[in-house]
């Protein structure tokens, strides 16, 4: 499977991806509450025996992606205020942003 999706173009890797995304979108709308904690825990115990069969670097690595992702996420939840300083407007009320603290 690795090889094939190697060889792939990028346009049908994204098709590949959007059909993926559409059939778990309908599996899961189809689960009952018995049958998503049933996947959730199956889930639940990969991830917890992947987790296990880490070595130490490999633990470094995903910790530090983690931590890129995160900052990554956290940096686009401010590109809104991005060079507000430099364009203040009076009419805008920033006291109304719960991101920004004025004091």
């Amino acid at each position: 499977m690795t090889a094939t999706r190697a060889a792939e173009s990028s346009e049908r890797g994204q098709d590949r991806r959007e059909e993926d995304r559409a059939k778990h979108a309908a599996s899961r709308a189809a689960e009952d509450s018995e049958d998503t904690r049933t996947r959730l825990d199956g889930q639940r115990t990969r991830q917890a025996a992947s987790k296990a069969a880490e070595d130490p670097i490999q633990r470094r690595t995903r910790s530090e992606d983690q931590r890129r992702r995160q900052a990554a996420s956290r940096a686009t939840q401010w590109t809104f205020m991005e060079g507000e300083a430099f364009r203040y407007d009076p009419a805008n009320n920033y006291d109304s942003y719960p991101q920004l603290y004025i004091g």
